[in-house]
């Protein structure tokens, strides 16, 4: 709290995850990494395979589902953006010599696309030719 009053701070950010009318889970002020990204795989979680049980019980165990893997069809800008913008993007028009399955592959060419995925990559984002 000291330094929270040293820098002037009154509070910390709250979360509140809704689905329609229902609230999802809240996560008041600020949690470690670790946290947040478990909270990320519970929303995931409910919303793509409507689980049951209580956040609370699920912070209690082992989760280690990523997300579904994704082709993501874009436009050219919002590729260049994607590719600006997040430095975990990289272009590619060839099958990448190190594959990261967790890093986003922007790429124009539909069979490499369908690669990658087949080959466990998360997110790939294919620039629609317009």
């Amino acid at each position: 709290s000291q330094l929270f009053g040293a820098f002037g701070i009154r509070g910390t950010p709250t979360f509140i995850f809704w689905k329609g009318d229902k609230g999802i889970t809240k996560l008041p002020g600020f949690v470690p990494s670790e946290t947040f990204v478990k909270v990320l795989m519970y929303i995931l979680r409910y919303m793509e395979e409507n689980i049951q049980e209580s956040f609370e019980e699920y912070m209690k165990k082992e989760d280690t589902f990523f997300g579904h893997l994704k082709i993501v069809t874009v436009s050219k800008e919002e590729g260049d953006f994607i590719l600006k913008n997040d430095p975990n993007s990289t272009y590619v028009d060839k099958f990448p010599e190190n594959l990261d399955v967790f890093k986003v592959y922007v790429t124009n060419d539909k069979e490499l696309a369908n690669s990658l995925k087949e080959r466990g990559v998360y997110r790939v984002l294919l620039i629609q030719e317009e």
